[in-house]
């Protein structure tokens, strides 16, 4: 039965360590401080605690390889701690070694190397007999660790069975599981059949008003999402809400639906494109084939895809389709209001692509100073208004370089004192990085610099320097040592 696992595993843990042990060692199994009933030397395997695995807690009965079919009802899985405690005759005051301190490095150095009972197979322990079939057949291997406890939590257990404190070795064992046989159930005879006929049909989309357009326009400073007009059957029912998506992208209804209309607010990102396919999900039952929609201006990619502002001008370009006609590269926060825009190049602009020049310093934006640090939504803009849809992209930390710098930025080795400058470097978490070390500061840099006095000085040579701001890492910069 699957309830003797617990001791099956005690009992394979002696007899690994029976045949890991010098000849004329023992292995015993009684309480902690109890004399062995033999002479001389070896360990005592103590089970101490039993616990559920935190990690499988009501998982499911996988089966094993033995055949036994995988069930639902969860199964008991459990770690085991042990205590391996040394015994021998006490040394003498001029002996050269003790034995019950070698029959503890015996048995610890044997598990260390053998740490999965499952794979050992050799002379006085083969796991394919010295297993019991339990343990043999589970899909999960026995896996005995080191479990480091404290003095006290050590001591705590030896007082807690009434015994002094001997030096002993945690250990933990994992997994182990065990099962029950399966409930029986009575199942009651069926009294009446009874069958609930659902008369509606499922929802069936035949057109779409616009069948292609832009997924947003930009309006007062801010992103407003395009609305999609959906005709049809079965599009809405009393008491029931309809599910669409668009492109896999949830897409929420706004105003009164019909059975044969339903307008909804085409999503935000949506995932895929330009092709849009368009589902209705009303009362469980989806639509079938369905008009797409196409998304049109539509982004497919932007490159590059982060930039640290103030280094020198950057060339950013945005492909897709449907973007002749572009105006401006607009980027966005998270509420969807703009904080900066860029215009493109007319020259480098077509229906596939759309280039613009980031400036060396500060981008156009609605407030005045610096482009925070962060993660912005990359639209471009059409003459009529109409956005692609966004593309991540990204402000870094900007560091100057400091070779030949006249600023006084650099490495002083007599100072140990590193001194860099940039922009946006401050932030609530601001973190150096030297050849790939982290050096949390000692000081609060402002935006356009910091020192950092090191504890001991830099090696000589050339280093890799970059930092990292509320977790955006800026670009790498060579400092001499």
């Amino acid at each position: 039965m699957s309830a003797q696992a617990i001791f099956a595993t005690t009992a394979a843990l002696r007899t690994f360590l029976r045949s890991a042990l010098s000849s004329g060692r023992s292995v015993t199994l009684l309480p902690p401080g109890e004399d062995p009933p033999v002479n001389g030397s070896g360990v005592n395997v103590y089970l101490y605690q039993v616990g559920e695995s935190p990690y499988l807690r009501n998982s499911s009965f996988p089966g094993d390889r033995a055949g036994a079919p995988p069930r639902e009802r969860p199964v008991l899985s459990l770690e085991l701690s042990y205590l391996i405690t040394p015994f021998g005759p006490t040394p003498g005051a001029d002996d050269a070694s003790d034995e019950a301190h070698g029959a503890l490095g015996e048995a610890m150095l044997a598990l260390h190397d053998a740490p999965v009972l499952n794979h050992v197979h050799r002379s006085g322990f083969d796991a394919d007999t010295d297993l019991a079939a339990v343990l043999r057949d589970s899909f999960e291997e026995l896996r005995v660790r080191p479990h480091p406890l404290s003095v006290e939590d050590l001591s705590r257990i030896w007082s807690t069975i009434g015994k002094p404190y001997r030096l002993s070795a945690a250990y933990q064992v994992s997994l182990v599981q065990l099962r029950g046989a399966e409930p029986t159930v009575a199942v009651a005879p069926v009294a009446r059949a009874r069958a609930v006929v659902d008369p509606r049909s499922a929802p069936r989309v035949a057109a779409l008003v616009p069948a292609r357009g832009a997924v947003a326009t930009l309006s007062g400073g801010a992103v407003v999402p395009g609305r999609l007009r959906l005709q049809g059957e079965s599009l809405a029912a009393p008491g029931l809400a309809p599910a669409v998506t668009v492109a896999g992208a949830p897409a929420h209804p706004v105003g009164p639906a019909t059975a044969e209309s339903l307008t909804v607010e085409l999503p935000r990102t949506p995932p895929t494109g330009p092709r849009a396919e368009v589902r209705v999900v009303l009362g469980g039952r989806p639509s079938g084939e369905s008009p797409a929609f196409r998304i049109d201006p539509w982004a497919a990619a932007v490159t590059p895809v982060r930039t640290a502002f103030g280094a020198s001008a950057t060339s950013v370009v945005v492909t897709g389709s449907g973007l002749a006609g572009a105006v401006e590269l607009v980027a966005t926060d998270a509420t969807d209001a703009v904080r900066w825009s860029v215009p493109v190049d007319p020259a480098r602009t077509d229906d596939t692509t759309a280039a613009a020049d980031l400036p060396a310093g500060q981008p156009a934006g609605p407030e005045p100073g610096a482009v925070p640090n962060g993660r912005y939504d990359l639209r471009v803009r059409l003459a009529g208004g109409a956005l692609t849809n966004p593309r991540t992209f990204l402000v870094v930390p900007l560091l100057k370089p400091v070779t030949g710098a006249a600023d006084g930025s650099g490495y002083d080795a007599a100072q140990r004192l590193l001194t860099l400058r940039g922009a946006r470097l401050d932030g609530a978490d601001v973190r150096l990085r030297v050849d790939g070390v982290e050096y949390e500061l000692d000081g609060q840099p402002d935006p356009a610099s910091f020192t950092h006095r090191f504890a001991r000085p830099l090696p000589a040579g050339g280093h890799t320097v970059d930092v990292l701001v509320d977790g955006l890492r800026s670009d790498t910069i060579e400092v001499s040592a």
